[in-house]
């Protein structure tokens, strides 16, 4: 994570726009990624105790401040699954309501995020670099969040962050960071370099050879495996 001076959004790159909902405090943030996956936040926005209606409105005024002159429906939205949830009250949800005030122009996508995935994607992310340069980037413009990563704590179990004012903000960019920088799984194999010099030289070598060479002695258990299987991570896309 980097914090540099006030810049200005580029017209012809992507927008995006993540939400967390909630009475308390509704978040948004303005992101952009460059050609070379690098994600710039733009703008932040929170208030409280305003409906979808209201905070859509807001939505507005900061598209014009920060001079987005594309259409609402280019925009990706991401938010809370939690938002798709009825109001007992008026039999809609929050995605439906933000949806409805923007007539269909706004939608918010969502998906089931483990707290683990949240943790691990985001981690990567902030410390990873893209040609010797920070891949996450923040405007001057953006004063409270940088305050909020610093002051979100994970709870006594690991399981969720402790819920405070921070709490919000920092959400909000995990529902971006884990759809846009989305972690898979990769299996690495590290051959000893005794088996790699045999691969490389050994031409002739017959099945049974291979086998021998790989086979486990159970009366000894001295032999190390030719091969270490560990786990790492990279970004699907």
């Amino acid at each position: 994570m980097y914090l540099t001076i006030r810049f200005t959004l580029i017209q012809r790159v992507k927008l995006y726009i993540t939400f967390d909902f909630g009475l308390a405090a509704t978040v948004m943030l303005f992101l952009q990624i460059d050609k070379d996956r690098r994600a710039f936040m733009i703008e932040e926005y929170e208030e409280k105790e305003k409906l979808p209606p209201e905070h859509y409105k807001n939505l507005l005024r900061i598209l014009a401040k920060i001079g987005y002159q594309g259409a609402l429906d280019d925009i990706i939205y991401y938010g809370d699954e939690a938002g798709n949830k009825r109001s007992q009250t008026t039999m809609t949800s929050v995605i439906q309501e933000y949806n409805m005030a923007s007539k269909g122009l706004v939608r918010i996508k969502t998906r089931p995020i483990r707290f683990d995935e949240k943790a691990r994607t985001c981690k990567k992310f902030l410390k990873d670099r893209v040609n010797e340069m920070p891949r996450f980037v923040i405007s001057s413009n953006c004063t409270k969040f940088p305050t909020a990563v610093k002051a979100c704590r994970f709870n006594k179990t690991g399981t969720d962050h402790v819920d405070n004012w921070a709490t919000h903000k920092v959400n909000a960019w995990e529902y971006f960071v884990v759809h846009e920088f989305p972690l898979q799984k990769a299996g690495m194999v590290c051959i000893a370099p005794e088996e790699e010099y045999n691969k490389r030289n050994d031409q002739h070598s017959t099945l049974r050879n291979v086998i021998d060479t790989h086979r486990v002695k159970e009366e000894k258990n001295e032999n190390k495996p030719a091969m270490h299987i560990s786990d790492a991570w990279a970004y699907k896309r």
